[in-house]
Formats: structure tokens, C-alpha cells, sequence
């Protein structure tokens, strides 16, 4: 018998609304690690909700352990993560957070204590026992809010995108906890856009227009492509790897879909191949001539330092100095708290640095604040959180405010709402929906595209596709660099780690410490020798040449494109057997 059982389960959230879940069945075991994949708006963290209490829902019935979910509350047996940790946050200091929900529960105060330091410990956070959540990047502000659903040691976790905002390390942390967990007999369920992650489930469950289509292992999921196609999933690279070698007649005994497994399957396969140097770095050969070198955004030796955070505060920034050309989309990839989001923010005039200057097209950028429409008009951000920046009744209202506010005529708010709702890649059947009815992914195209209605000079995007299935994700950065190149727009986008999406045409910049570390091209920081980016900061058809090449293995060139990456793989493969 199942420990936790899911039966014809229905549920819309207002009448004349599209159904969130459609008849949904789904078993889990006790102790089994479940991932939950699918696109944008498929009823992932609506079915989070149910199995919570959060939501009763009009049709089925949830069991857990023999005794059913009532709907009316929270179930204290579940652990639950919200896609968004602000939401979950209600205290100003972290151990007090962590303690809320223990303390709600009349549990003695020495429990309570050892609960929290227990968490703090297994997620490697101790350090931020004393912070003060507000302060927090989103992505520790993440570990806090997992941290206070694990403390009570609940028997059922319902995980809704727990490693969304972290960096590779925070989320293999995370992954690695899940998976103790799961082998100390914990049920846990983890939705996810991450299809990495996904691989090292026991199972998965794919929900597609609020209904599961298929339950099974990884890799028996990803080699379907119609399935694949259906949930707007990408294969991992292990599962394109595996497939491609199994094409060239190349026998695997056992083929995973688990990224940790590819370097020493090809290691086996290339058993006898000679050592070689890591391949020089000539990547600059027939590069076509930069379209535009004039200044867009510049910062000039900037530092800055919290001050509210203690004493002394803590310094982010310091000395910094970067250059985003006029016309290009530069790509800023860095660890959780290195400052991203701080730097983001003084491009619009959120934040100012102590020191240094932060221009605009070569000017400084408060001569922006004297142009009608102030700074705003000219440099627009997208918070990393999309829910700070969305709040009109309907999506046309969201997308239209800026222009509006810009003076612009209502033929052509109405032509722009338009044009945004194409570049972002929203359907205008969602124009007259409320934009809190929309998916975490479909909410932040919502709030891009009321950056773009406003034509500014400058585009800023903080994480911007968090929550964003992983179709959804590559199209997105794909749309930007079309964007930039039809508009001759800056864009500056912060991630945690480098995108899989081609990134040939764009620049490519590291935060650590502080300052800018590496500047370029991609491929010569991610394949130069003097790169000083970490390997699971990037893709994974990176890391195995990377990898690779460490252990002495002999590879062609080393390839951004998965294509060409895993044709190359598969030659060098097929040559020495």
C-alpha cells in the first residue's frame, strides 16, 4: 500500500476558471524520492497546495499513511516549501524563523532548539543563525525558508522548486539532503524545472494541463521524446548522450540518466586513449567585428557595503568595474550573495554605490532622473522576484502601466502591450486574467514584458528565467539576444550559472568577491586557460569536456553547442573502438 495516495483529485480555483487539476492519480512510497516535471500552468504547485491542506479540492481524496488530507488546514504530517521563500518568511531573524512553526505546534522550548540546530547544520547555514532574512540574497533566503519546513521532522515533504533561487553548490546541497532523507524513510516530493535534478529521483511524475500523463524511472521518461516534447522537458545530457552512442551500435550495460555517470561511462569507452594537454584557447579566429563598441552601461570602480547588517555592515561590492557594450546582452553569473542583485539595482538607480560612478550611454546615470519618465524610462529591472513588480488587476493593465505613466497614447499602449506579449512569448488569450492567477513562470514573462512595453535603453533581468519550464528557459534567452539584435537594446542578465542556451554573440561576466573576475567572450572563459569559473557553475556538456580533458582524455575542440558537443563525443568514441 501506498504511503501517500493521490485518487481522481480535481480542483479549480474560481468558477469559469480552466481547471487546475483534472482527475489527478499518484502513488508514492515510503522512503521514494519523487520529482514532479511539466510546462508552465500544468497544476504542479496547485497539487503542492492539496497535498498540504492549503486548498480542499472539489473532487478526490489524498491519503497519507492510511488517514486522509482533510483540506481544511495544514497538515502537520507535511512539510511544505513555497515556490517563492518571501512568502514564507515571517520573522526578522533566521533561527527565530525556523522555530515559527515548531513554537505554533506547543513544542518545548529545549526541542525546539535542538530542531533548529539540527537544520541549520544539515543545510550548512550556521553561519546565518543571527541574519536577518529581509538582508538575504533570494537564494539564502531559500535555505531558510527549507530549513523551517524540515525542522519538524515531518513524515511527507512537498518541495516546490526547493533549489529555484541557489547556486550549483546550494542546490546539490539541497538534492543531497533530499536524498538522506528519502533513505531515512522520509516520502519526499520535489517539484522541479531543473532536469539534472530531476534524473536523480527514484521516479518521476510528469503533470501536463493538470492531469499526471506518466510515472517512471528518469531515464525510461527522458528517452521518450514524445513525452519530453509533451512536458516541455529538455533531456538531460546523460539521456542524449546514451542515446546518441546507442545509435552508433555502441553497447551500454547500463545507461543512466544521472550527469555524475557520464565521464565515467566515456572514461570506459576511451579506456585506451593517450594523454593530452588541455587544447589552446583560439576562439577569437573569424570572430565577425562587435556591432557596436560605444559605451551602454558602465561601472567605474564601485563598492558598496550594507550598512544595516550589523556592525560595520558587510561589504558586496568592492572597486568594481564592468563595461556592457551599447546593443548587447551580457550574461552575469555568480554565487548566491556575491552581490548580483545589488549590482543589478544601481543600473537603475535602486541603489547607489559609496564609491564609484555608474553610467548610462557615458553619462552619469541621475542625468537620466531629469528626462520625462526619470530613470526608469530609460534603464527598467526585473526583480528576481517577479511578485515585487506585478500588481494590476489584469495582465493588459501590468504590461500597459509603464507606457501609460510614460504619456503614451492608448493606440499605441495597446501596440506595445502587444509586441511585449510576443517577445516574452505569452498568448493574448491571458490579457484580461489576473496575473495571480498565472504560474510563477508565466507571472515573471508577465513582468518582463512590462519592462519591454516601455522601450527602454537598457533592459536589467534578475534571474529571469526562474520558474520557467526548461523549453520556456532556453526561448527566453534565445528571445533576448533576438530582442537586442532587432532593437539594438543593452540587456544585462544575472544568473547563478551559465545558461545551456547557445551563448555565441553575447558576453559573458563572473562576480566573485566582490569584483568582476573574468570578462569575454564565452567560450574563452568557459574553455580558455585562464578560466576562472568553477565547473558546476556550467552546462553540462561543459563539464564533461572539461572533465574530461582533466583526466587527460583527448577530445576535439570543445564545443558551447550540446549538438556539436555530443556529436564530437560520440566521434572520438566511435574512432577508438
Amino acid at each position: 500500500m501506498p504511503y501517500l495516495s493521490i485518487k481522481d483529485l480535481c480542483y479549480t480555483y474560481d468558477i469559469g476558471d480552466i481547471p487546475a487539476l483534472r482527475g489527478v492519480d499518484l502513488e508514492v512510497e515510503k522512503g521514494e524520492l519523487m520529482a514532479v516535471v511539466g510546462p508552465n500552468a500544468a497544476g504542479k504547485s496547485t497539487l503542492a497546495r492539496a497535498v498540504k491542506g492549503l486548498i480542499k479540492p472539489q473532487s478526490g481524496k489524498i491519503v497519507i499513511d492510511g488517514q486522509a488530507v482533510e483540506g481544511t488546514f495544514p497538515d502537520s504530517r507535511v512539510g511544505y516549501l513555497l515556490s517563492n521563500p518571501e512568502n514564507q518568511l515571517v520573522t526578522s531573524i533566521v533561527e527565530e524563523d525556523i522555530a515559527f512553526g515548531l513554537e505554533t505546534q506547543g513544542i518545548e522550548p529545549f526541542r525546539i532548539r535542538a530542531a533548529v540546530d539540527r537544520t541549520l547544520g544539515m543545510l550548512g547555514i550556521e553561519r546565518f543563525r543571527r541574519a536577518m532574512p529581509h538582508r538575504m540574497s533570494c537564494g539564502q533566503q531559500q535555505m531558510v525558508a527549507l530549513a523551517g519546513a524540515l525542522a519538524p521532522d515531518p513524515h511527507v515533504l512537498i518541495l516546490d522548486e526547493p533549489t529555484a533561487y541557489l547556486d550549483p553548490k546550494g542546490a546539490a546541497a539541497v538534492m543531497k539532503v533530499l536524498e538522506g532523507l528519502a533513505q531515512d524513510g522520509r516520502t519526499v516530493i520535489f517539484i522541479t524545472h531543473d532536469m539534472e535534478e530531476a534524473s536523480r529521483a527514484h521516479r518521476i511524475a510528469l503533470l501536463v494541463n493538470g492531469r499526471v500523463v506518466r510515472v517512471s524511472a528518469p531515464y525510461e521518461l527522458f528517452r521518450d521524446l514524445e513525452a519530453v516534447k509533451l512536458g516541455r522537458l529538455k533531456q538531460p545530457f546523460a539521456v542524449r548522450m546514451a542515446q546518441r552512442l546507442e545509435q552508433e551500435g555502441v553497447a551500454l550495460p547500463r545507461p543512466s540518466a544521472c550527469l555524475d555517470n557520464v565521464v565515467p561511462m566515456l572514461e570506459k569507452l576511451l579506456d585506451h586513449r593517450p594523454l593530452a594537454p588541455f587544447p589552446p584557447a583560439g576562439f577569437s579566429k573569424g570572430r565577425e567585428k562587435r556591432r557596436d563598441n560605444r559605451h551602454g552601461l558602465s561601472y567605474c570602480g564601485v563598492s558598496f557595503r550594507y550598512r544595516s547588517s550589523g556592525p560595520g555592515g558587510v561589504e558586496v561590492l568592492r572597486g568594481l568595474d564592468l563595461e556592457v557594450r551599447k546593443g548587447s546582452m551580457m550574461v552575469l553569473c555568480g554565487a548566491n550573495g556575491t552581490g548580483k542583485s545589488t549590482l543589478l539595482q544601481m543600473a537603475n538607480g535602486l541603489l547607489k554605490p559609496d564609491s564609484g560612478r555608474v553610467l548610462l550611454e557615458g553619462a552619469p546615470l541621475e542625468k537620466a532622473a531629469a528626462r520625462p519618465g526619470g530613470i526608469p524610462a530609460r534603464a527598467a529591472i526585473l526583480f528576481q522576484n517577479p511578485e515585487r513588480q506585478v500588481f494590476a488587476e489584469t495582465v493588459f493593465d501590468d504590461v500597459a502601466f509603464g507606457p501609460r505613466n510614460l504619456g503614451v497614447g492608448e493606440d499605441e499602449v495597446r501596440a506595445r502591450v502587444m509586441e511585449a506579449m510576443e517577445w516574452t512569448g505569452l498568448s493574448p488569450r491571458i490579457l484580461k486574467r489576473s496575473p495571480f492567477r498565472l504560474s510563477g513562470g508565466q507571472l515573471r514573462r508577465v513582468a518582463i514584458a512590462g519592462i519591454l512595453a516601455m522601450k527602454p535603453d537598457l533592459v536589467v533581468l534578475d534571474e529571469p528565467t526562474d520558474g520557467l519550464d526548461p523549453l520556456g528557459a532556453g526561448e527566453l534567452i534565445s528571445r533576448a539576444a533576438q530582442y537586442v539584435e532587432s532593437t539594438g537594446t543593452t540587456v544585462l542578465m544575472a544568473t547563478h550559472r551559465v545558461p545551456e542556451s547557445n551563448l555565441q554573440g553575447c558576453d559573458l561576466s563572473v562576480l566573485d568577491g566582490g569584483r568582476i573576475v573574468a570578462c569575454g567572450y564565452p567560450d574563452e572563459i568557459l574553455f580558455g586557460t585562464q578560466s576562472s569559473l568553477a565547473l558546476e557553475f556550467m552546462p553540462p556538456h561543459i563539464r564533461v569536456q572539461h572533465e574530461l580533458i582533466r583526466r587527460g582524455r583527448i577530445i576535439p575542440e570543445p564545443s558551447l553547442d550540446i549538438e556539436r558537443a555530443v556529436a564530437a563525443l560520440v566521434g572520438a568514441v566511435k574512432g577508438f573502438q
